[in-house]
């Protein structure tokens, strides 16, 4: 059996498997992809029809945003990812650390190939009382592709403290609705 290497099959270099997902109602393979080398590079995304030899890129986020947390929708052919703003800055010592802050939620198309919608922190509708709040990872698609089940960070106290909630993000009126608190940030 023949082995294509990833720049065969349209990864750039630098770039390695991450993780694999595949869209019955389109047919779609998507492929979420990391840095290959230790220095660091944005996750990014790509995508291919179950029979075609290469994967496309998704979208065109630059430098410094990354493409995380992709789920498939079971029912539609739609893909959903969460994108962060990266930052790269040197501390007092002259090491580099890594940030980064959400940036949004995109849903894309597996059929048509384009963005249906894009949910930043300026559209999102939090639960009353939250001060400050973001989308911290992707879970899946509710069976009707209407409903994101999302990790959500919520802050009552203005970045003093966050509570982490598995909650519903309804992509039609895009209101966060928290369902279960984590006893830790991730479990």
């Amino acid at each position: 059996m023949l082995h294509n290497s990833f720049e065969d099959v349209g990864i750039p270099p630098g770039y390695g498997f991450k993780q694999l997902l595949y869209c019955p109602a389109a047919n779609v393979l998507v492929v979420q992809t990391q840095s290959w080398s230790n220095s660091w590079r944005p996750e990014r995304l790509y995508f291919r029809d179950i029979g075609a030899p290469r994967y496309t890129a998704i979208g065109t986020p630059t430098d410094l945003v990354s493409q995380e947390f992709p789920v498939v929708a079971i029912s539609r052919p739609l893909l959903a990812y969460q994108s962060n703003v990266h930052t790269l800055e040197l501390d007092g010592q002259g090491i580099e650390r890594h940030g980064a802050s959400w940036k949004s939620v995109t849903v894309f198309d597996l059929k048509a190939r384009n963005e249906l919608d894009v949910i930043d922190n300026q559209l999102v509708r939090f639960p009353g009382g939250v001060s400050d709040a973001w989308i911290s990872s992707l879970l899946s698609f509710g069976e009707s592709g209407d409903i994101l089940h999302v990790v959500a960070a919520l802050s009552r106290d203005g970045r003093l403290s966050f509570e982490y909630q598995v909650a519903e993000l309804d992509l039609k009126t895009r209101v966060v609705r928290p369902l279960a608190t984590l006893p830790a940030v991730f479990m």
